[in-house]
């Protein structure tokens, strides 16, 4: 693998762990929760 590719999956896996962290740490409903999820991880 190459370093991009290393550098593309650290960033996959951080995106994921913070999109898990998201929905744990928010109480809103389901879509709201899913929304803000997938933002944060995004971002």
């Amino acid at each position: 693998m190459s370093l991009y590719q290393k550098m593309l999956v650290f960033y996959a896996v951080m995106a994921a762990i913070a999109c898990l962290i998201t929905w744990f740490l928010s109480h809103d409903k389901k879509r709201i929760r899913f929304l803000s999820a997938i933002l944060v991880g995004a971002t």
